[in-house]
């Protein structure tokens, strides 16, 4: 996708929403390893192991946080810690949206989403082109394309 608009994460609300929690997790998965195999409060350090490691798989294995979104008005791509997933809307057969109704947040998994690819968590309010407006355009795309992609589904969705 070498046209479009690409979007950008505001820096700070990337750092504080994405970048914090990431690096916490990188710090807390391994010492809540060891303190769970010295048996040091072992239901608590399981809880925080498997938190940790969720939010790990996320950023780096799912790459579900996308710092910039590039949008050409049919096509979408996603990209997060230098992984591109590219969908050019004929591609997208499937694509379910939670969306939540007070921002303009939502939850993607495009196509035969596994835990490991096609799940985004896109916080358009907080993504801006280079004009300094927001990703509206792509947040009306994607809901518009969920209902086209799957009626029902779309319709359900947008009622969140």
């Amino acid at each position: 996708m070498e046209k479009g608009v690409t979007y950008t994460y505001d820096r700070r609300r990337y750092t504080i929403d994405v970048l914090l929690a990431t690096y916490v997790s990188v710090v807390g998965l391994p010492l809540a390893v060891v303190l769970l195999s010295l048996g040091v409060l072992a239901p608590l350090m399981l809880l925080l192991a498997v938190v940790c490691g969720y939010s790990l798989l996320n950023a780096f294995v799912a790459h579900a946080y996308p710092r910039k979104v590039t949008f050409d008005g049919s096509s979408v791509a996603f990209e997060s810690f230098g992984h591109v997933d590219s969908y050019p809307a004929g591609s997208i057969e499937r694509l379910r949206v939670q969306r939540y109704p007070d921002c303009m947040r939502l939850y993607l998994r495009v196509n035969n989403a596994s835990p490991l690819r096609g799940r985004y968590f896109l916080h358009c309010e907080d993504l801006y082109d280079p004009e300094g407006n927001n990703a509206g355009p792509v947040y009306d795309f994607l809901l518009k394309l969920a209902g086209e992609a799957s009626p029902a589904q779309g319709k359900a969705s947008r009622g969140r």
